[in-house]
């Protein structure tokens, strides 16, 4: 794993995993993830081309400035940095957030995404109190304007970085303990970093408001782009997912029919992480048999 940084009209920190094979796949990560949440399942694509893992802007060590952690804004960002690494379109991997940026650019920009691989994707919002509250307030707080940012400084403050990890791994369903040691560390790393980065909380919370804007105000225009995706797309959906409920996903397939729905049992949020074998394999199967 190489890590660079690319200027796109904007800093761009990202690791270029090598690899073999005619193809380029791009890897981009949720709301307050990085890179790191591709470290385990990435080396095990690299049979099938060049595997690049992109942090968005605002999150790991790509900078932040007012506006760019917004959804359109990232968008437009993950374009440029797809014309800026590869020669022709790539294989497109996204999850959650990175799933509804991912299909936003196969929409947008259709010559530019070969494939499209959409892992527990924030695409479509749940029916009211579906969610646990405890994961609603944890959305919704951090999308508050100032509560939002003074709630989650108050956190920061209490939770020692690899505690806020393990945290968030619970949350993603990956059972502690089970995360290859190095990649914890890793994950550790770069949640101490960001202590120091005075618009690391400040970008979540407005990367959390964009996100939030697109699945409850925005639904009818994400539909619209859904169907307008004209790559071959897969649907993986973690069936224990907290986060993205399998309903979300089953309600994406109903709205775009062709795409392929994989339903992977007992997997949260974070499939390449939690089993990125199993994660790898289904995504070599997938792309081997097109």
């Amino acid at each position: 794993m190489k890590l660079r940084t690319i200027d796109v009209g904007g800093l761009v920190h990202y690791a270029d995993f090598g690899g073999r094979g005619p193809r380029t796949l791009v890897l981009v990560h949720g709301l307050g993830g990085s890179l790191y949440n591709w470290a385990s399942s990435a080396p095990m694509l690299t049979h099938l081309g060049r595997v690049v893992a992109l942090d968005l802007a605002g999150f790991g060590r790509s900078p932040w400035r007012r506006g760019n952690a917004r959804i359109t804004a990232n968008r437009a960002l993950l374009g440029r940095f797809l014309r800026a690494i590869a020669p022709g379109p790539v294989v497109l991997v996204g999850n959650s957030m990175g799933g509804m940026l991912s299909m936003l650019q196969a929409s947008h920009e259709p010559t530019s995404v070969e494939a499209l691989i959409l892992a527990c994707p924030a695409l479509l919002p749940a029916p009211p109190g579906s969610h646990e509250r405890a994961v609603t307030a944890f959305f919704a707080l951090g999308a508050l304007p100032v509560v939002g940012e003074a709630l989650a400084r108050r956190q920061r403050q209490r939770v020692a970085p690899d505690e806020a990890v393990e945290q968030m791994m619970d949350l993603c369903g990956v059972p502690r303990g089970t995360v290859d040691p190095q990649v914890f560390r890793w994950h550790a790393d770069i949640a101490r970093e960001r202590l120091e980065m005075p618009w690391a909380i400040p970008a979540f919370c407005e990367a959390s408001r964009s996100l939030l804007g697109n699945l409850l105000l925005r639904r009818r225009q994400v539909e619209a782009a859904m169907r307008r995706v004209q790559a071959p797309t897969l649907l993986m959906q973690g069936m224990t997912d907290r986060l993205v409920l399998p309903s979300m996903s089953r309600l994406a397939h109903r709205v775009c029919p062709s795409w392929s729905l994989d339903e992977l049992p007992a997997i949260g949020h974070t499939p390449m992480l939690q089993d990125p074998t199993g994660f790898a394999a289904r995504v070599s199967s997938w792309l081997t048999a097109r």
